[in-house]
């Protein structure tokens, strides 16, 4: 008889047991939540990993070859025996220049 008792109050204990631990868990996971959204320590520390991320971006940006590319075109009068006179003439000219660093910090 007895121990049928202490079988039916441990069945009671652990279901208790487990319903206030479910009970924590939800809590405790959106204390961690609350925690994680609202803390200044870590809101100055992800703008820290920003600001060393994109100091990273662009030094490599700095170390990657540049190309630029300079197009022109003009138009005007010049003396020409060919046509006996003046003639309009157009000129286009495009220039490419490539920068590349050979050594860099060593």
């Amino acid at each position: 008889m007895l121990l049928v008792i202490l079988k039916r109050l441990l069945v009671v204990i652990w279901s208790f047991l487990l319903i206030v631990s479910h009970g924590y868990s939800d809590t405790l996971t959106k204390a961690l939540e609350n925690a994680y959204d609202n803390s200044d320590e870590l809101r100055i520390q992800r703008t820290w990993i920003r600001e060393n991320d994109e100091k990273v971006a662009s030094g490599v940006a700095g170390k990657r070859p540049m190309i630029s590319l300079n197009p022109s075109v003009s138009s005007g009068y010049s003396f020409s025996s060919s046509c006996m006179g003046f003639c309009n003439s157009t000129t286009a000219n495009i220039s490419i220049k490539a920068e590349a660093s050979v050594l860099d910090a060593g």
